[in-house]
């Protein structure tokens, strides 16, 4: 279905999906990267200090993502939406540069490329059981007195927030989120954000304070 292979045990109570024929594909396709090596983690070390050591030419590999890129871009969006939320950050990133791919957007590219040729087969799994995200769970409700509840909540959201980072991305921050049903991913994003929203967000916050007050003749 959509280029998924999905694996249903009824009996056993789980549901796997992957999308590795897509995978296969977009090697297939696209000969010229197939002799990256594979890593174990959608990151780089040249990530850190990408806008500080940018070649003054890019390799082979990196040219054919560069004149490529809105082709393998599209390919990779597809694959974070159906079922690799894995590669949503990266992917994320990378399609910034979707209609003038700089340096970082073609290392960010080849990346995720080198990640799925080491890990085509990952997917997600929804078991009858709870999932592998009860044991955080577990450790958060056990940790924090406000979430001693937090087990006994069919829906739990995760949201988090980097702002501005390292790179000129150009002067934004990275927000994303997960949404689990029953311990279960359903729901997964992750965004860049102008500066602007960000100190837009920092004035109203502190502008709310004195607006909730005023009618009532308290001054903060």
């Amino acid at each position: 279905f959509l280029g998924m292979n999905i694996f249903y045990d009824q009996v056993n109570g789980i549901l796997k999906m992957d999308i590795a024929s897509k995978i296969d594909d977009l090697f297939k396709n696209h000969p010229e990267i197939s002799s990256v090596h594979g890593i174990n983690a959608p990151h780089l070390a040249c990530f850190d200090k990408l806008d500080l050591d940018e070649p003054s030419s890019l390799s082979s590999v990196e040219q054919y993502i560069k004149d490529n890129f809105s082709v393998l871009a599209g390919t990779f969006i597809y694959l974070t939406i159906t079922c690799r939320p894995d590669l949503t950050t990266i992917v994320n990133k990378a399609c910034k540069g979707m209609h003038d791919p700089q340096y970082r957007h073609v290392a960010y590219m080849l990346g995720a490329i080198k990640y799925v040729k080491r890990h085509r087969t990952l997917g997600l799994c929804y078991e009858r059981d709870r999932g592998g995200i009860s044991n955080v769970v577990a450790t958060l409700a056990e940790r924090y007195e406000e979430l001693k509840n937090l087990q006994n909540a069919p829906v739990v959201a995760f949201s988090d927030a980097s702002h501005l980072g390292l790179q000129k991305d150009k002067m934004r921050s990275v927000s994303g989120s997960a949404i689990y049903c029953h311990d279960h991913l359903i729901e997964w994003s992750a965004k860049c954000r102008q500066l602007l929203q960000v100190l837009q967000w920092k004035v109203n916050s502190l502008l709310h304070p004195q607006q909730l007050t005023k009618p009532f003749g308290i001054i903060i």
